[in-house]
């Protein structure tokens, strides 16, 4: 609980994984809607470059909290010498 109060250990990781999923599911059902409209190059377009934008901007928010991590390791290592 201290971890969670101090904001030593992260929770937005596990949420973003979870709005990523939501992200692909979004990015797929309009790609189908857009095609049930006849849009057919329209919908792949949204489909491939939607799945690789959201891909692409979740993992640098996780890159971005793997770094905090790493750091708070070192701060960690360097105050045990």
């Amino acid at each position: 609980m201290k971890d969670w109060l101090s904001f030593d250990k992260m929770i937005t990781p596990v949420i973003l994984k979870i709005v990523y999923i939501l992200a692909m599911i979004a990015v797929v059902v309009s790609g189908v809607i857009t095609l049930l409209r006849g849009e057919f190059w329209h919908a792949i377009g949204i489909i491939v470059f939607g799945l690789l934008g959201v891909r692409v901007y979740c993992e640098l928010l996780i890159l971005l909290f793997r770094i905090h991590e790493n750091l708070v390791e070192i701060n960690h290592s360097l105050k045990n010498k």
